[in-house]
C-alpha cells in the first residue's frame, strides 16, 4: 500500500482524479466542493458570536480562528478567521443563520462571498465594459518630458498617437494618456499646461480606434476635457479625493482607476510609514469606493489600484503583492496593477535602470495573475500580453486550473 500528498489544487485536479478512480459522475458536484479550502476574514464580531461561530464551524469540520480572549472571556470582541470548503461554509451559513449577535447579517455576507467567487467581474465606463475573463493589458502613453522611465517620453503629438495605434495593434485593450509625470521628487503641472499637452493626443486617438481610453489626471478640469473628447475612464493618482473629480466621473458615467497615494510625488518616497499596509491602503480605498458611489457611480465602474511605489517602501509592496487577491475579495472589485519597470523590481534583482526592468516587470505581473489580478498597466504592451497570456493559458490548463 502507498499513500501519498495529492497536489490537487483546483476543481480541474479533482475531476481528473475522480475520473481516473472511476467515482460516479453524479456523485462529482458534491464530492469536489468538499476538497477546496477557502478563508474568509470576519473585522468584528461580539464575544458571544465569537463563540457561537467557532463552535459552529468546528461542528461542520472547519474551524474558525479567534482571540484568545473571547476563549477566557476578557476580551468583548474579536476578529475571526474563518476556514473551511466551500459546502462547510455553506453548511455555517445555514446554522448561523437562526442565531443572533449579528450572526444572520454574517450568513447572508458569507452566502454573498460564495455566489460572487462564481461571478465574471467586468469593469464598465460609459457604455463599455471590459470583461475580465482574461488579463486586460492597458498600455501607457506618457505626453511627458521627464516621466521616469526615458523610453516611454513621447513630448510630441505624433509620438504619442502613433505609440498608441502600434499598442493597439500589439493587443492592448485600452489605451492610458496621460501628461504630468509622477515620479518620485517630480513637481506638479497646471491643468492648462497638462490638459495641452494630452487633449490632442486624446482627440486623435479617439478619431483612430475604438478601444477604451483613460485619461491619467489629478485635475478634475483636464479629466472633464479629455471625457469630452472621447476619453472613458479617468485614472486618478489622488484617489479621487477632489469633489469634483468626483462630480465628473459621475456626470459622464466614466470608469474610475481608484488608487492609493502616501503623500505627494515631490515626498511620498520619504521614509513613509504605516502600521499595517494593507488595512491602511484597504480602508481607503473602500472610503473612497463608498465616496463614488454614494455619489453616484455605478459599484461596476470603479476598480481599485493599491498604488505601488506610491509612498511605499519595498516592504510595504511585497506585502501589498502577496495580498492582491485579499483586496480583492474584501472590496468586492477588480483590481488594477502598475507594477511596469518601477524601482522595486531593481530592488528585488531585476534591473538597475528603468530600462533593464523589462523581465522583472513581467515576473511581477505574472505574481499580480495568480494572485486573480486582471488589469495590467505597462509600458511594454507586446511583451506582457504575450507573457500573462502564456501564464493564464498554463493556470487555466494546467495543475492550478
Amino acid at each position: 500500500m502507498k499513500v501519498q500528498v495529492c497536489a490537487l489544487y483546483h476543481k480541474k485536479d479533482v475531476l481528473r482524479a475522480f475520473e481516473k478512480i472511476g467515482v460516479d459522475i453524479e456523485a462529482w458536484d458534491l464530492m469536489w466542493s468538499k476538497s477546496e479550502t477557502i478563508c474568509l476574514y470576519i473585522d468584528d464580531l461580539s464575544m458571544a458570536g465569537g463563540n457561537v461561530l467557532k463552535q459552529s464551524a468546528l461542528s461542520s469540520g472547519a474551524e474558525a480562528a479567534v482571540s484568545g480572549g473571547v476563549i477566557d472571556g476578557t476580551s468583548q470582541r474579536t476578529k475571526v478567521l474563518l476556514m473551511g470548503t466551500r459546502s462547510q461554509l455553506q453548511a455555517i451559513a445555514r446554522k448561523i443563520s437562526i442565531q443572533q449577535f449579528r450572526l444572520k447579517e454574517l450568513a447572508e455576507k458569507i452566502e454573498e462571498i460564495l455566489l460572487r467567487e462564481e461571478k465574471l467581474q467586468i469593469w464598465k465606463m460609459r457604455g463599455k465594459e471590459l470583461i475580465l475573463d482574461r488579463p486586460r493589458i492597458i498600455g501607457v502613453i506618457n505626453v511627458t518630458s521627464d516621466s521616469f522611465y526615458e523610453e516611454s517620453r513621447n513630448p510630441d503629438f505624433k509620438g504619442a498617437v502613433s505609440l498608441a495605434l502600434e499598442m493597439e495593434k500589439q493587443g492592448a485593450d485600452m489605451i492610458d494618456v496621460g501628461g504630468e509625470s509622477s515620479r518620485p521628487g517630480s513637481s506638479p503641472l497646471s491643468f492648462e499646461e497638462e490638459s495641452a499637452r494630452i487633449l490632442p493626443v486624446v482627440k486623435e486617438i479617439r478619431e483612430k480606434t475604438s478601444i477604451p481610453i483613460s485619461v491619467d489626471t489629478v485635475h478634475s478640469e483636464t479629466a472633464e476635457m479629455a471625457l469630452e473628447e472621447g476619453c472613458d475612464a479617468v485614472n486618478d493618482i489622488s484617489g479621487f479625493t477632489d469633489i469634483d473629480m468626483i462630480k465628473t466621473a459621475v456626470k459622464y458615467d466614466a470608469g474610475a482607476v481608484l488608487m492609493h497615494k502616501k503623500g505627494s510625488p515631490l515626498n511620498m518616497q520619504v521614509d513613509p510609514q504605516y502600521e499595517d499596509v494593507f488595512e491602511e491602503v484597504r480602508d481607503f480605498l473602500e472610503e473612497k469606493a463608498q465616496h463614488l458611489e454614494s455619489s453616484g457611480l455605478s459599484p461596476e465602474n470603479i476598480v481599485l489600484d493599491p498604488g505601488f511605489g506610491f509612498g511605499k517602501t519595498l516592504r510595504h509592496n511585497l506585502t501589498l503583492l502577496r495580498r492582491l487577491s485579499d483586496l480583492r475579495s474584501f472590496l468586492e472589485k477588480p483590481v488594477y496593477v502598475g507594477l511596469s519597470r518601477k524601482s522595486m523590481i531593481g530592488a528585488l534583482g531585476g534591473g538597475e535602470t528603468p530600462a533593464l526592468r523589462l523581465s522583472g516587470s513581467i515576473s511581477l505581473s505574472v505574481l499580480a495573475l495568480t494572485e486573480g489580478v486582471f488589469l495590467f498597466r505597462t509600458h511594454d504592451v507586446l511583451e506582457t500580453k504575450k507573457a500573462l497570456e502564456t501564464a493564464f493559458n498554463a493556470i487555466r490548463e494546467g495543475r492550478w486550473v
